[in-house]
């Protein structure tokens, strides 16, 4: 085979073996990252109702005009959680905004064996009949499949989604970086005027607040984690 030949015989050799792999990273799907305006990432978790929910179900298409939905990222044993479900503060949006027609799902995202983990649906009811949740699912995801996906940071940290499947809010529930329960009076809850705002087709006029909060247990290196307070002047890694 004279080199011209081989060459093309090479070439040709290449193409074919390469070929798998650009097809491969062309059906991938593209990484969705989460900003304020932008279509939201999607992910399907099994609930505390022992139910798959995906959240795209609630967007809006030409069968459905859509729902707001809320995430709220959940730790039983954060102490900033506990400030919001001991005043009853968190059950309170929940009501609230589930009654105005909206969804509201608590993401329950330490992996097992850490802090704040939820094994199963039998374990997030306990925690739902002794918080008093009654207008919100727990989701499942000690995996990290909506922690990784939304690159959730806190416990509580929230998300105010729009019918289209928008991110309209992100961040603090409140101005309040604390986590004695009296700092829920007078508190300024960016969730709540985030979500009036957007009903009243005004644009959000705070739709990012640093959150604060425990630090969410997805550290693989980390087991049996006592909860890492964020507070305000700490940094968020």
């Amino acid at each position: 085979m004279n080199t011209r030949h081989f060459s093309v015989a090479l070439a040709c050799t290449a193409s074919m073996l390469l070929a798998p792999l650009a097809m491969a990273q062309d059906s991938a799907q593209p990484k969705i990252e989460v900003a304020i305006g932008k279509q939201v990432p999607d992910f399907t978790l099994k609930g505390s109702d022992g139910k798959e929910h995906t959240l795209s179900s609630h967007w809006k298409t030409d069968k459905q005009p859509g729902q707001y939905v809320v995430l709220e990222w959940f730790n039983n044993e954060c102490p900033f959680v506990d400030k919001h479900y001991a005043t009853g503060n968190m059950q309170r949006l929940q009501k609230k905004f589930t009654e105005d027609g909206a969804a509201w799902y608590t993401v329950a995202s330490s992996q097992e064996g850490s802090q704040g983990y939820i094994a199963d649906k039998e374990a997030a009811q306990k925690i739902m009949e002794k918080r008093g949740i009654k207008d919100s699912i727990i989701l499942l995801d000690a995996e990290g499949v909506a922690f990784e996906a939304f690159k959730a940071i806190t416990t509580p940290h929230m998300f105010l989604i729009s019918p289209e499947g928008k991110l309209l809010y992100h961040g603090a529930i409140d101005d309040k970086r604390q986590f004695n329960h009296d700092s829920v009076k007078g508190a300024k809850n960016f969730v709540e005027a985030a979500y009036q705002e957007a009903k009243e087709g005004k644009t959000v006029s705070t739709p990012y607040e640093r959150q604060y909060g425990c630090t969410i247990k997805q550290d693989p290196k980390k087991t049996k984690t006592q909860a890492s307070l964020t507070e305000a002047t700490a940094p968020l890694l």
